[in-house]
């Protein structure tokens, strides 16, 4: 993942809780799709940056404190985050 993306998805879910879709899919797309929007999640989440949250049968992503501080590194270091459509 480049710290682009890695910023946009931080900036995503500092906003508000990140929608994934239902937990299966989520699941599914971080077990089979390591270039998918679900998969990058889980790595930051992996990294502490980002919490994943089950709400039901949907499950979404929230940022942490020491996503914050990321995401406060990645912008001053310069860096622009990506453009994207989800």
């Amino acid at each position: 993942m480049t710290r682009e993306r890695e910023l946009y998805l931080l900036m995503e879910c500092a906003e508000s809780p990140f929608g994934l879709g239902r937990v299966e899919d989520h699941e599914w797309h971080v077990a089979n799709d390591p270039t998918s929007t679900s998969a990058w999640i889980a790595v930051l989440a992996k990294e502490g940056y980002l919490s994943i949250q089950s709400m039901g049968r949907f499950a979404n992503a929230e940022i942490t404190p020491a996503g914050r501080k990321r995401l406060n590194e990645l912008a001053a270091a310069g860096v622009e985050p990506e453009n994207v459509s989800l």
